[in-house]
């Protein structure tokens, strides 16, 4: 969560107006790391302003890594067709195959028609249920699920249950949004919910870099804490 703005002042341990120097930071710290693929997990702006999105977007572009995956957020919400376009997507939900792997972007802001609306916003429709069931289904790639929102979170449809049926193929699911660090096995998955690059002032700044292992095994470190 970057929660870029360059005039908003702090407020709740977040600071707006550091995100670019965050992810400058980030990017001098990552850019001769041999990473696979990289991914905002939403909020990339504070307020809702065209400028702001394609500033920081700019910003994180810049990273030499070749796959970056975006995530919606809620406070990408009234951005959503500007959001799509900057992001060069057909809409926020979907799915690559990335060294093997089967990456799984949600989006929890999604009304069908790519600007998001106030019934279906913290949920997902009834077209990405289906869809989601059959990127579930195919394919005999391990899984990483991405969604702005933690399981809890979400309005409407339970994550957890329907992970059931899929604990073997799921690596694990990786979210933000509570701006809490708070890992938890869950009916045999592996959830991830993330802390934020916003919270604290420059030059503090989190940011994790996950590893898999050839069992599958997930480990990670946490970055930019000074």
């Amino acid at each position: 969560d970057t929660h870029h703005s360059p005039t908003r002042l702090p407020y709740q341990d977040r600071h707006p107006i550091d995100a670019i120097d965050k992810i400058n930071k980030m990017i001098d710290e990552t850019k001769f790391i041999d990473l696979d693929f990289m991914v905002e997990i939403g909020d990339l702006c504070d307020s809702n302003t065209n400028v702001d999105l394609i500033t920081i977007l700019d910003v994180i572009k810049t990273h030499p890594v070749k796959e970056k995956l975006y995530v919606t957020g809620n406070h990408d919400y009234g951005l959503k067709s500007d959001w799509l376009t900057a992001t060069n997507l057909p809409r926020g939900y979907y799915s690559k195959i990335i060294n093997g792997f089967k990456i799984i972007v949600l989006d929890m802001f999604d009304d069908g028609n790519g600007e998001g609306n106030q019934p279906s916003r913290y949920g997902m429709d009834a077209p990405q249920i289906e869809w989601l069931h059959g990127q579930m289904n195919s394919g005999d790639e391990k899984i990483l699920i991405f969604s702005h929102l933690k399981e809890s979170d979400i309005v409407g449809f339970n994550l957890t249950t329907f992970l059931n049926g899929y604990r073997d193929k799921v690596i694990g699911v990786f979210s933000g949004h509570k701006h809490l660090e708070d890992f938890q096995l869950i009916s045999g998955v592996n959830h991830y919910n993330l802390d934020a690059l916003t919270d604290g002032a420059y030059p503090i700044g989190l940011y994790y870099i996950f590893e898999i292992d050839e069992n599958n095994n997930v480990s990670y470190t946490v970055h930019g804490e000074s």
